[in-house]
C-alpha cells in the first residue's frame, strides 16, 4: 500500500484501503485462532513486563551504590592526619591556572553528612580551569576536526562510536583538544535529567567539544576524576543540580559558575580507589544482567511477530474440515444487506426569506399629575 504526501503529512486515503485483500478463515476457526493468540500474547506480556521491573531496579542500582560510595560504606575510615587542608588543594589550583583564579563558595547540600575527617571543597576549587565548547557548525559528512556532542557523553565515559565534524575543515579547534581527566559536563538540553551528566575523558584526544558542554580540569593529585563523576551524579547531588538547572524556551542550562560551586566530599585517594573499585564491581554484574534483559526483550518481541505470522497464515491452530467456509458467511451477508431496503433520501425544504417583522409601536407614556393640569 502507498502513502501519499501533502502538506508535510502522510496519509493513506480511502481507495487504497478499498484495495487490500485479506485470507479469511472460516468464523469457528477465526476464534480458534484469537483464543490462542490471547493465551500466547498474555504470556508474552507477562514476561516483557518483569524484564521491564528488572530493568527498573538495575538502573536504580547505579544510583544505589553511588549514593552509599559518598556515605563512605565502600571504603575504610579515614584518620585525622590523611585529611588534606582546603589551603593546600586552591594554593595547587591557583598556581596551575593561567588567569585570575579565585575558590568559589560551595552551595549548601541539605540531608549531606560527610564521614570523619572527609574534606568538602567546591568543583571550582578542585579545577584549575573551565570552559566552553566550539558553536561551530558540524555535520555527520563534513571534512573538518572532530566534535563531541551530547549523545557523546554515555554513562560516564566518552562514546566515539557517532562523531560530527566541523563543516569549516580550516577551523583550528586545538584548543578545545581533551586531555586525560577531563571532565564534560551537559549544560544544556531539553530533558532536565540530562542536564549535569558528566563523561570522564580517559586518554588524549584530537577532539574538539560542543558549545552545550562544559569543560573542567582539575587540579592533579587530589581526586580522581571518576570520583567526581560518582559524586555528582549521585542522588543528592543530582537534586541539587536539577534544582539549579534554570528553565528558558523549553530549554534546561546550567552556567560553569553554577557548576563550580558544587560541593565536593574528598577522602583520601587510597579511599577514593576502593569505593570505585566496589562500585565497578556490583556495576559489571548489572551490565551483564542489562545485556540478558536486552537479549530476552528482542527474544520477546520476534516471538510475538512470529506468532502473529503464523496465525495470520493459517498455522497456529488445526483446521476442521467440518467448519463453515467463510465464503459461505460471506454470501449470507450480502444476501441480507441486499434484503434490506435503502433508505431513502429526503430533500430538505428550501429556506425562504422571511419578510422582517415591523417594528412593534411604541406605548404611549401615561400621563402625570403634571402633565394632566397643563392640559386643562
Amino acid at each position: 500500500m502507498t502513502a501519499t504526501h501533502g502538506s508535510g503529512m502522510v496519509h493513506v486515503t480511502r481507495s487504497k484501503f478499498d484495495e487490500l485483500t485479506a485470507a479469511i478463515p472460516p468464523l469457528d476457526e477465526q476464534r480458534r485462532i484469537v483464543e490462542a493468540l490471547e493465551g500466547h500474547l498474555s504470556r508474552i506480556d507477562v514476561g516483557t513486563s518483569s524484564l521491564m521491573s528488572l530493568r527498573t531496579r538495575t538502573t536504580r542500582l547505579r544510583a544505589v551504590l553511588y549514593g552509599k560510595a559518598v556515605q563512605g560504606e565502600f571504603s575504610k575510615p579515614m584518620r585525622a592526619d590523611e585529611n588534606v587542608p582546603l589551603e593546600v588543594i586552591e594554593d595547587a589550583s591557583r598556581s596551575l591556572s593561567r588567569r585570575k583564579w579565585t575558590p568559589p563558595d560551595t552551595v549548601g547540600l541539605p540531608g549531606y553528612v560527610p564521614p570523619d575527617h572527609w574534606t568538602i571543597t567546591s568543583l571550582g576549587s578542585l579545577s584549575h580551569s573551565s570552559s566552553y565548547g566550539t558553536s561551530t557548525k558540524c555535520d555527520y559528512n563534513a571534512a573538518g576536526q572532530a566534535v563531541l556532542r551530547i549523545p557523546n557523553i554515555q554513562e560516564g565515559s566518552i562514546d566515539l562510536s557517532e562523531i560530527k565534524h566541523s563543516i569549516d575543515s580550516t577551523l583550528d579547534l586545538s584548543k578545545y583538544f581533551l586531555e586525560p581527566g577531563d571532565l564534560l559536563f551537559v549544560r544544556t538540553n531539553g530533558s532536565r535529567n540530562l542536564i549535569g551528566r558528566v563523561g570522564v575523558v580517559e586518554e588524549s584526544l584530537p577532539v574538539a567539544f560542543a558549545s552545550y558542554l562544559i569543560r573542567f580540569r582539575l587540579t592533579p593529585g587530589f581526586v580522581e576524576p571518576r570520583w567526581v563523576q560518582l559524586v555528582t551524579q549521585s542522588p543528592l547531588w543530582r537534586q541539587i543540580i536539577e534544582r539549579y538547572a534554570a528553565s528558558s524556551a523549553g530549554q534546561y542550562n546550567l552556567s560553569a559558575e553554577t557548576l563550580a560551586r558544587l560541593p565536593i566530599p574528598i577522602p583520601s585517594l587510597e579511599a577514593q580507589r576502593q569505593a570505585l573499585e566496589t562500585v565497578d564491581y556490583f556495576l559489571a554484574s548489572a551490565t551483564r544482567l542489562s545485556s540478558a534483559i536486552s537479549a530476552s526483550e528482542l527474544r520477546a518481541s520476534r516471538l510475538r511477530s512470529s506468532l502473529l505470522r503464523t496465525a495470520f497464515t493459517g498455522q497456529l491452530v488445526p483446521q476442521d474440515p467440518a467448519d463453515e467456509p467463510a465464503s459461505v458467511l460471506l454470501d449470507r451477508i450480502r444476501a441480507e444487506r441486499a434484503a434490506v431496503p435503502k433508505p431513502q433520501r429526503t430533500r430538505r425544504p428550501r429556506k425562504t426569506a422571511t419578510a422582517a417583522a415591523p417594528a412593534p409601536v411604541p406605548t404611549p407614556a401615561p400621563r402625570t399629575a403634571i402633565q394632566q393640569e397643563f392640559q386643562l
